[in-house]
């Protein structure tokens, strides 16, 4: 599904950088925490992995193709298969609840009424049915995010990289949002979660990743066993 093959990423101008050196293959339909600092370069590896950024040294392939080799129309087009969740949501502000979850939907063609019964369903299931005809420019921060997680979800993506998806919920509703995730994951979704939280990480036996100074390694986890 995924392979880092010394895989770096320079911003223009920086003095050095953002990542580099990571050289990892994630299995089709496995399931990966992502830790690190602030800083350390979480973020450049998730808009690589959505394709907003293309590697400046080394090869990434994703869902097995190499995509410094795609073509913009077929960047756009392999995103379609890839949910995302953003720290900054990324709604469009100016749609209602339910217009944005189904959003991915709606770049694919027509939404039937049966897909529309997911989006609600799903709605239903973050806490936000009541809210689906609400702009999504009126709800908090922690609605945002719920929405956010419904819509990267809705299209059953072959990918799904959020970045701290729990992060702005209580525990009962995380834990939903988790359970999500975990059922994505048995149906065969890769999965790729960034969290600060070690109460996620010690409560799901998900192998772990972590990046520091820009460079991603498996971590052991406490037992002895590999990540």
């Amino acid at each position: 599904m995924i392979t880092f093959d010394d895989v770096g990423f320079c911003y223009p101008h920086a003095a050095g950088d953002a990542v580099h050196d990571i050289n990892l293959t994630l299995a089709d339909g496995s399931f990966h925490f992502l830790t690190g600092a602030s800083g350390a370069g979480k973020t450049t590896v998730f808009r690589m992995l959505h394709l907003d950024l293309l590697p400046t040294k080394g090869r990434l392939l994703v869902m097995g193709r190499n995509v410094g080799s795609l073509s913009r129309d077929e960047r756009a087009d392999m995103r379609r298969k890839i949910g995302v969740v953003f720290q900054d949501f990324r709604l469009l502000p100016h749609l209602t609840v339910r217009e944005n979850v189904a959003l991915p939907l709606a770049l694919a063609g027509e939404i039937t009424p049966g897909q529309y019964r997911a989006v609600d369903d799903m709605l239903a299931w973050v806490g936000l049915g009541k809210k689906k005809d609400q702009i999504a420019s009126s709800l908090s921060g922690g609605e945002m995010q719920r929405v956010a997680v419904a819509r990267a979800v809705v299209n059953k993506p072959a990918l799904l990289i959020a970045d701290e998806p729990t992060g702005n919920v209580d525990d009962a509703m995380g834990k939903r949002i988790m359970h999500l995730l975990t059922e994505l994951h048995k149906h065969g979704t890769t999965v790729l979660v960034a969290t600060h939280d070690p109460r996620l990480t010690e409560a799901y036996p998900y192998p772990l990743l972590e990046m520091k100074s820009g460079k991603m390694t498996q971590r052991i986890r406490k037992g002895g066993d590999a990540s």
